[in-house]
C-alpha cells in the first residue's frame, strides 16, 4: 500500500472522529481543478486526496465549511477582498501572498518537480539536467497553467530566463493532452502527479519520460491560505489539528 493511501486512510479516520461544536458561518474553502490534489469528481464532489486532507482538518477543528470549485486566478481575487470568510487548499507560500493572505501551518510537502516530456524530445537529457538550462534552450517549448505557481524559485526562474512558453487558460489535465499531441514539449510536474495526468489525458505511459532538474530545491511545502477576513481563532484551531497530525 503507497504512503498516499496510508495518509488517506488516517486522515479519513480523523474526520470520522467526534469534532468540536461547530460555529454558524461556513467558510469558503475554494479550489482548482489539479488533480491528483484537488478536483471535482464525475458525481459533482469535491474530491483529491490533499483536498481531503484538508477537509478533515475543519472537520477535526470544528470549523464548518463549504467548497467552490474555481480558476487560480478567481480564487486569488477573491481571497484578497477583505470581507470574505474564505480559504484555499495546497498553496505555495510566498511574500507577495503574504500581504493580503494568511498561511496556515505546514499541510503537505510534495516530492521536487521533474520535466515531463515525450521521449526523445529533449535530445539526450531524458536522466537530469539543471532548470536554467532547460529554460534557455529555444528548441523546446514549456507548457504553463496561467496564473499557476510552481514555487518561487522556479517562478522566479521562469521569470529570468524567459523560455519559449505556451501559456494555456486551463488545468493540469488539458497541457498533459498538448504534450501528447506534440504542441508543447515539456511541463513542470510533481511526481505524485504524472501518472493521474497521463491517465486522465489517455496518453500511454511507455510514450513518456520525466527528467531530474538538479538546480530546484526540494519538493514544495504546500498550506491552507486564508483571507485576511477569517478570525484568528478559526485559524489557530486548522492550526492546532495541523501542528497534530501533519506529517513535517
Amino acid at each position: 500500500m503507497s504512503v498516499r493511501r496510508v495518509v488517506g486512510f488516517i486522515w479519513m479516520f480523523l474526520f470520522m472522529l467526534h469534532t468540536p461544536a461547530m460555529s454558524a458561518e461556513p467558510l469558503l474553502v475554494l479550489y482548482m481543478e489539479r488533480p491528483p490534489y484537488y478536483y471535482t469528481s464525475k458525481e459533482g464532489k469535491p474530491s483529491g486526496f490533499l483536498l481531503e486532507q484538508a477537509m478533515a482538518v475543519f472537520a477535526k477543528a470544528g470549523v464548518p465549511f463549504r467548497t467552490r470549485s474555481l480558476p487560480a486566478k478567481r480564487i486569488v481575487q477573491m481571497l484578497k477582498e477583505e470581507q470574505l470568510n474564505a480559504a484555499s487548499v495546497g498553496w505555495f507560500m510566498t511574500e507577495e501572498r503574504r500581504q493580503w493572505g494568511v498561511f496556515s501551518s505546514l499541510l503537505y510537502h510534495d516530492q521536487p518537480l521533474v520535466a515531463l516530456h515525450r521521449k526523445g524530445v529533449l535530445n539526450g537529457k531524458d536522466g537530469e539536467i539543471d532548470l536554467s538550462d532547460l529554460l534557455k534552450d529555444r528548441n523546446v517549448t514549456l507548457g504553463v497553467i496561467d496564473g499557476f505557481s510552481y514555487g518561487e524559485s522556479v517562478d522566479e526562474s521562469i521569470k529570468e530566463y524567459s523560455p519559449r512558453r505556451f501559456v494555456l487558460v486551463g488545468d493540469q489535465v488539458q497541457l498533459a493532452k498538448m504534450l501528447g499531441a506534440g504542441r508543447i514539449d515539456y511541463i513542470l510536474a510533481a511526481p505524485e502527479e504524472v501518472h493521474y495526468l497521463l491517465s486522465q489525458a489517455g496518453l500511454r505511459e511507455d510514450e513518456f519520460g520525466f527528467t531530474l532538474l538538479r538546480d530546484v530545491p526540494g519538493g514544495n511545502s504546500r498550506y491552507i491560505l486564508f483571507s485576511k477576513a477569517v478570525d484568528a481563532s478559526t485559524i489557530r484551531k486548522v492550526n492546532d489539528v495541523l501542528n497534530e497530525y501533519c506529517p513535517r
